[in-house]
């Protein structure tokens, strides 16, 4: 495909897609004034950095996404409010930068690897799966239906137009994951870039901890849900405490991966973000959360020791380095596995947190 042709295609797909998103906008989108103010920033940022550089958009996205979930809740937004994930509406934002850049200023051929048809494949299940989950909540409407019914969906009652709702936004979440990995993947990024990613990644978990200890010591109130805040529970910058639990059982090995292969300040950094994030995944009620992190920092320990023993036996390992993993990984097994222990009963008598 030409220049020509492929700049006029994903301009006209850029057209097409801020339709759908301003629909989408102006549906889920809260529209309170003050919210709107603060959310605007992030939004035009994102399209505008995108635009200009796909590196930059992305290295912004990636900054604010974990920081703008609880958004919401400082205006009074929070369920019952039918209201779009904060994050996914940032990258619907950076998903349209990202078309108007291709239509604007890219000239170079897509990559073609095996990898984007399995994905493209799931994408397509997906979209269908979803239609046709939409169609039976809205009674084949406008098939078979002359309009949508607020029939009751579930035991729940849970009506035909939150159903629709949850079936949107759960399509949109899978779509929007395989399309920030074929943004990255089609971007070829050097190895600079993802040391970039990592810290920008680093700087805006730093942030969310510090918003969570400021929740735990300070007031549970701030930027939190009723849910959350009615069991005794932090979600930090995210939409509920599950999910923050959920964040911290990812981003933990992460940073274990970032002390053993960073120098300087970025291994200090992440190595000082490692306490706080065991301690605050205690207070979000997140079994599956303490499980996978559990599991991954198990994985890490037996994958850490097999490389210090392959290195061991070719001698090509210093003996500061055997120093610093031992302690990092010392730390860690004390952390996962005496700390639950240790303060199991301080959790319960003065908490009283229910996992769930």
């Amino acid at each position: 495909m030409g220049s020509k042709k492929q700049s006029a295609l994903f301009l006209s797909l850029a057209f097409l897609y801020t339709l759908g998103l301003y629909a989408f906008y102006v549906k889920y989108v809260p529209l309170v004034k003050a919210f709107q103010i603060a959310l605007a920033p992030f939004l035009v940022l994102a399209v505008f950095l995108t635009l200009i550089q796909v590196e930059w958009g992305t290295l912004f996205f990636i900054f604010a996404f974990p920081i703008i979930n609880n958004l919401p809740y400082f205006f009074g937004i929070s369920e019952p409010v039918p209201h779009a994930p904060t994050a996914l509406i940032l990258f619907l934002f950076y998903f349209l930068g990202w078309l108007l850049h291709q239509g604007s200023f890219r000239k170079e051929p897509y990559p073609r690897d095996s990898i984007f048809r399995p994905i493209f494949l799931f994408a397509a299940i997906i979209v269908m799966s979803g239609a046709i989950t939409l169609f039976r909540y809205a009674n084949f409407y406008p098939f078979l239906s002359p309009s949508i019914f607020e029939l009751t969906a579930n035991v729940r009652g849970v009506t035909s137009g939150g159903a629709i709702m949850s079936v949107v936004f759960t399509v949109l979440n899978y779509l929007t994951g395989l399309a920030f990995f074929f943004i990255l993947m089609a971007s070829a990024p050097s190895r600079d870039f993802l040391n970039r990613m990592i810290i920008a990644l680093c700087s805006s978990t730093f942030l969310s901890l510090l918003f969570g200890l400021l929740q735990h010591f300070k007031d549970i109130r701030l930027g939190n849900n009723p849910i959350s805040i009615s069991q005794g529970l932090i979600n930090s910058t995210f939409k509920d405490a599950l999910s923050f639990g959920g964040y911290i059982a990812i981003i933990a090995p992460l940073l274990l991966g970032v002390c053993l292969t960073f120098k300087g300040r970025l291994r200090v950094f992440s190595f000082f973000m490692l306490p706080p994030s065991v301690y605050l995944i205690f207070y979000t009620g997140s079994k599956s959360g303490l499980l996978c992190l559990f599991l991954s920092s198990l994985v890490f320990i037996l994958l850490s020791l097999k490389v210090i023993l392959s290195l061991l036996k070719s001698k090509s390992l210093s003996l500061k380095k055997i120093r610093v993993s031992s302690w990092i990984v010392i730390l860690l097994i004390l952390a996962i596995f005496i700390g639950p222990i240790a303060f199991k009963d301080y959790f319960a008598k003065d908490f009283k947190i229910q996992l769930r």
